[in-house]
């Protein structure tokens, strides 16, 4: 058994590979830590609204959100560039 050459990665290779990488995230300004801020409290909310006031239960909120976020990351990560929309 061989083994193959290993990859050697340049410096353009890696310039360019966090070039496309930074195409798809948002710049960390003022408007990025609202947001965070807002995203966190609101997903918060939103599993004390499903659990407790819908009676749903912690088990089947956390599977309800769960799936939403997998849905929402599928979305994001097939975009080609950065989409503020997807992203939030």
């Amino acid at each position: 058994m061989t083994l193959g050459k290993p990859e050697v990665l340049t410096d353009l290779d890696v310039a360019s590979t966090s070039t496309s990488v930074m195409k798809k995230l948002p710049e960390v300004t003022l408007a990025f830590w609202i947001m965070k801020i807002a995203a966190t409290t609101l997903g918060e909310t939103a599993g004390d609204l499903f659990a407790q006031t819908l009676k749903l239960g912690y088990f089947l909120t956390t599977i309800a959100l769960f799936l939403l976020f997998v849905v929402t990351l599928v979305v994001q990560l097939g975009s080609s560039r950065y989409n503020p929309f997807f992203y939030w």
